[in-house]
This record gives structure tokens, sequence and C-alpha cells, in this order.
């Protein structure tokens, strides 16, 4: 019992690690493509 509890645990710790690093690298993602789109505008004008 004992170690599922503690087994659960970890795997939560994981699977939040996991999320939190899915939504950065979609933020950076995203961030690249408009930082892209402003400096190519900023080169343009």
């Amino acid at each position: 019992m004992l170690v599922l509890i503690e087994k659960n645990e970890v795997t939560s710790k994981v699977f939040v690690e996991f999320l939190i690093a899915m939504l950065i690298i979609i933020f950076l993602y995203r961030n690249i493509a408009f930082i892209r789109k402003m400096l190519y505008y900023y080169t343009v004008f």
C-alpha cells in the first residue's frame, strides 16, 4: 500500500513536470514564430 502511494506520487510528479515542459516548449515555439515575424518586419521596414 505504501509503495503504491509512493509510486503514485512519483508518477504524478513526473506527469506534472512533463506537462510543464510541454507548456514551456509550446510557449517557446510560439514565441520563436512571433520573434521571427517581428524580426522579418523590422528588417523589411
